[in-house]
């Protein structure tokens, strides 16, 4: 499902989701609760519309009246229809006492406090609410068969306990809340039918520069090849695996701010993060051969044997040509519908480009030819308490050992740099 379907799809569920509780908690009731004494509504009934009185098949005859049967009529102005609605309502009443359930019925007479329960609950005598539990009460005391029905019937309107209404209105900003967060953020839902997860297996442990600012990792032909950030403290370097020292270094000028790194041929490629500007390098000499501009920033950069590949920080990642440093095609990282920002360093492993994704503990595989994600691995955990340090910051920093096809992971400003295999799916 693409993006803009699940936008549709979700805020059209958020609608319908929003509507039916604004129904219940803003009607006209609630209308009594906010001032400072419930109204009484006069309502007149409409002869017309008043549903007959049904004998319930219950045991013992109890007669059951559905409150929304009874119908009113808001714009009844004729006296005449007045009386024929009272006429009507009066028979039926005197036909239903002569029946055994009448004599547990309240009646109609007695509407009192029947809109202080819930719409379409069924009411009998021995049940109601409305029932009269003191006959010595004169304000409680049915009326007997033969009186008069008062043309208007008032009807005191419902209102909402304080407690109902802090839920329903708890519940309305709740939907609201889900609707702009679904709408607007998608990745907030991605992980509900995300790619597979899976750990990883540390089977190997060596020393790391701890005041490197990792931006950039390759290794080659048994070196490593880092390239750090920072203005001011940025560089190129050749590293020695097994003791973490720094064989070759090269710094950049202050104002740069140096970001990935890769080998193509005999060249090393350094990406610039705002200055607009890639460095090339004579990869055993580290030096600088020529410069290139590209528009955008530059964060990641790794290749396919064909095609130079640049993140930015987005969900797009650029194709080069390697020769004119010229953009050939884009590709959208996404998983399942859902893009995936925030692309930081690259590697292209056994046909797969993988990604740190910045500021998270997590590395995304991707497939080159659609940009869906085919798996995630997750690194939580990988360096421990006792091996961080004060400036320990993210991990950044992937690498291939084609020849022994192992795989290098390291952070910035970390004090490792580990071997990992990928372990069980989570």
């Amino acid at each position: 499902m693409s993006t803009l379907k699940k936008k549709v799809f979700f805020a059209t569920v958020s609608f319908y989701f929003l509507r039916a509780i604004t129904r219940n908690c803003f009607s006209r009731k609630i209308k009594t609760f906010l001032g400072k004494k419930p109204s009484v509504l006069t309502k007149r009934f409409n002869s017309s519309k008043v549903s007959s009185i049904k004998q319930s098949s219950q045991p013992k005859g109890k007669l059951l009246v559905r409150v929304d049967e009874i119908a009113l009529n808001w714009g009844a102005s004729s006296r005449a229809r007045q009386s024929r609605a009272v006429r009507s309502i009066s028979s039926s009443i005197t036909r239903a006492r002569q029946s055994r359930a009448a004599r547990w019925y309240d009646g109609l007479t007695s509407l009192r406090g029947v809109a202080d329960s819930k719409d379409n609950q069924i009411y009998d005598r021995g049940h109601s609410p409305t029932a009269i539990k003191d006959e010595n009460d004169p304000s409680k005391k049915r009326r007997s068969p033969g009186q008069d029905v008062s043309p208007a019937v008032r009807i005191r309107s419902q209102v909402m306990t304080k407690k109902n209404f802090i839920i329903l209105g708890g519940l309305v900003i709740a939907g609201g809340l889900l609707f702009c967060i679904i709408t607007l953020n998608p990745d907030a839902y991605s992980f509900v039918k995300s790619s597979p997860v899976f750990g990883v297996r540390v089977v190997g442990e060596f020393p790391h520069d701890p005041r490197a600012f990792t931006q950039g990792l390759v290794f080659y032909q048994g070196v490593l090849y880092e390239g750090t950030g920072l203005y001011g403290e940025s560089s190129v370097r050749q590293v020695e695996l097994e003791t973490g020292r720094i064989i070759k270094n090269r710094r950049l000028p202050a104002h740069f701010f140096g970001e990935g790194i890769t080998l193509w041929k005999d060249q090393l490629i350094q990406l610039t993060w705002k200055n607009g500007l890639g460095l090339v390098y004579q990869r055993n000499s580290f030096k600088l051969l020529k410069s290139f501009s590209y528009p955008g920033e530059g964060w990641g950069i790794t290749h396919n044997g064909k095609e130079l590949i640049i993140s930015d920080g987005s969900e797009t990642l650029r194709f080069w040509d390697p020769s004119h440093y010229r953009e050939v095609r884009r590709l959208k990282v996404h998983d399942r519908g859902s893009p995936v920002r925030h692309l930081n360093e690259l590697e292209y492993i056994q046909g797969e480009i993988w990604a740190n994704v910045f500021q998270t503990d997590r590395i995304v595989r991707i497939s080159p030819e659609s940009g869906e994600v085919r798996s995630w691995l997750d690194l939580k955990g990988l360096l421990s308490r006792e091996g961080q340090n004060a400036e320990a910051d993210v991990l950044n920093g992937i690498a291939y050992d084609v020849e022994k096809n192992r795989i290098f992971v390291t952070g910035k400003n970390w004090p490792k740099l580990f071997e990992i295999e990928v372990g069980r799916e989570k």
